[in-house]
């Protein structure tokens, strides 16, 4: 996965997003968790490349295997409404999974945006 990471950012090698996303899907659709994750940060960040659909359904197989940054992303996703309608509910629902699995980063949303 690191060789479709490092194409898709472009830090040390040229970017080349549509071979680095083709590598971490190929990986995602054999299980790779993380392939998943960083499939589904191109999809949600990169402009050219936006589908909230696809960034949700990576991130989805990604939360299923507990990756908690996944659950991170679709919390913000969902409790946020980016790109979706606002369902604050779920949004919190994968924002505790996310923490539960380790993922400080709440902390510093719920800074920014208190669920209360």
């Amino acid at each position: 996965y690191q060789l479709g990471k490092l194409l898709c950012e472009g830090e040390t090698c040229d970017k080349d997003i549509a071979r680095g996303l083709k590598l971490l899907e190929e990986l995602a659709e054999n299980g790779v968790s993380i392939a998943d994750y960083l499939a589904g940060k191109v999809y949600l960040r990169e402009k050219d490349w936006q589908d909230i659909k696809k960034a949700i359904s990576h991130f989805k197989a990604a939360a299923e295997d507990g990756n908690s940054y996944a659950e991170y992303q679709l919390g913000k996703i969902y409790y946020f409404g980016t790109g979706v309608r606002p369902d604050v509910e779920n949004g919190l629902d994968y924002l505790k999974a996310s923490a539960a699995h380790g993922n400080a980063c709440l902390l510093w949303l719920w800074q920014q945006k208190p669920p209360f």
